[in-house]
């Protein structure tokens, strides 16, 4: 399988090395663009590369990974998804530290 990434953070880079140890191929995209990857991509090695964020997402198999602020931003300039699976990653967490906060739902849940 292919996987693309939305977000090269810490949570990408772990996926990405388990789906690389078995056998699978990683793209990763940040909304910076694929040119400052180039590090990630090495740390992760064989069956990794960079793409733009709509490459990425073009994928039958697509992670967010972004943080709870920017999944909006992410995600709205995508086409629908039209069969395509989306792993989120995400949690609503607008502030960690001192404490854990989180974002206003507005009455929805997962």
């Amino acid at each position: 399988m292919k996987f693309g990434t939305i977000g090269a953070g810490a949570v990408a880079l772990a996926f990405g090395r388990e789906a690389l140890a078995r056998g699978h191929e990683m793209v990763l995209s940040s909304r910076h663009g694929p040119d400052v990857l180039g590090d990630k991509v090495a740390e992760l090695g064989r069956g990794a590369s960079a793409a733009s964020v709509e490459e990425a997402a073009s994928l039958d198999y697509v992670l967010l990974a972004v943080p709870w602020r920017n999944v909006e931003s992410a995600l709205k300039s995508l086409p629908a998804w039209n069969g395509r699976v989306l792993i989120d990653a995400t949690n609503p967490f607008v502030e960690t530290s001192p404490k854990l906060v989180l974002a206003d739902l507005g009455g929805k849940g997962a």
